[in-house]
């Protein structure tokens, strides 16, 4: 792993812009290389809902709402994709993908951005390589 790079790692706390509620991580693609434990985060965890997670109630405009009638509470915050994470690392990879950093983000179909908040523990030991 490259020196002064925050990694991501499972477990990471999102925040989605529109969404009311921030949310971990979960990292599917890759199991062997750690931090602490914790498995490296790669573009390939971009999947709503298996590795993107509902954001409690979505506060954007264009976010239908179910049955088409109006709710007295906002709809689920489901994430939908329009071309997965931005802004991955330019230098480390886990077989050969990417993996996500701090600053990487992630656009949703809805308006909103999903950002790292936090990327996961404090790196202090990475196992795998």
């Amino acid at each position: 792993m490259a020196e002064g790079i925050p990694q991501v790692t499972e477990g990471a706390l999102l925040s989605c812009g529109l969404g009311t509620a921030p949310m971990p991580l979960l990292v599917t693609s890759n199991r062997t290389i750690t931090i602490d434990g914790n498995p490296v985060a790669t573009l390939l965890d971009s999947a709503p809902l298996s590795n993107i997670p509902i954001f409690a109630c979505c506060l954007s405009p264009t976010q239908p709402l179910a049955g088409g009638a109006a709710l007295a509470a906002a709809p689920p915050c489901t994430p939908m994709e329009t071309g997965g994470w931005q802004r991955p690392s330019l230098i480390t990879t886990v077989d050969g993908v990417p993996t996500l950093q701090q600053d990487s983000m992630w656009i949703c179909g809805y308006g909103g951005v999903v950002q790292i908040l936090v990327g996961g523990p404090t790196p202090s030991r990475v196992t795998g390589l």
